[in-house]
């Protein structure tokens, strides 16, 4: 439907969002790369929707996360393929 950066989610949410994220993302075995995670925020918690080893698509990665929080994260998934490191590696 839509997209909205930065998050109006309280620290509890975003905290909880992030829980879910990291074990998903541990639980199929992802250590390196771009992950892109799609979840639902319900009465209970956030559920997964989507998690994929890959970079958003619909302009995310290249256009709306530079343009929300001044991270290029194209550069960065180069450089890391590269075996750069960065801030985030």
């Amino acid at each position: 439907m839509g997209h909205c950066q930065p998050s109006a989610f309280s620290e509890e949410i975003k905290t909880a969002i992030e829980t879910v994220a990291v074990q998903a993302i541990r639980a199929v075995g992802i250590g390196n790369g771009p992950v892109h995670v799609e979840m639902k925020v319900t009465q209970d918690g956030p559920k997964m929707i989507e998690l994929g080893a890959r970079m958003g698509g619909d302009f995310i990665t290249t256009h709306l996360v530079p343009l929300s929080t001044g991270i290029d994260m194209m550069k960065l998934v180069i450089e890391n393929a590269c075996g750069e490191k960065n801030k985030y590696t």
